[in-house]
């Protein structure tokens, strides 16, 4: 399938070597265009999420139950 020009070409940076599917912690970044924000303020040193900003976290917390250990 040829790919889409329309679209800029993507970095895969997933280490050939490692096992994804193994128990570990990960880093996330959250990335917004022209770094608008979206889901909350950081106010000092702690976030305040907005109600998107609490979706994204009752999200993150339910995922454990929408996929098997």
């Amino acid at each position: 399938m040829p790919a889409n020009k329309e679209l800029p070409d993507r970095r895969f940076p997933r280490r050939a070597d490692f096992d994804y599917s193994s128990p570990a912690i990960y880093f996330v970044t959250i990335c917004t265009k022209e770094k608008r924000a979206l889901i909350g303020q950081i106010a000092g040193s702690h976030k305040c999420a907005n109600r998107f900003g609490k979706i994204v976290q009752e999200t993150w917390h339910e995922l454990p139950d929408h996929s098997p250990a």
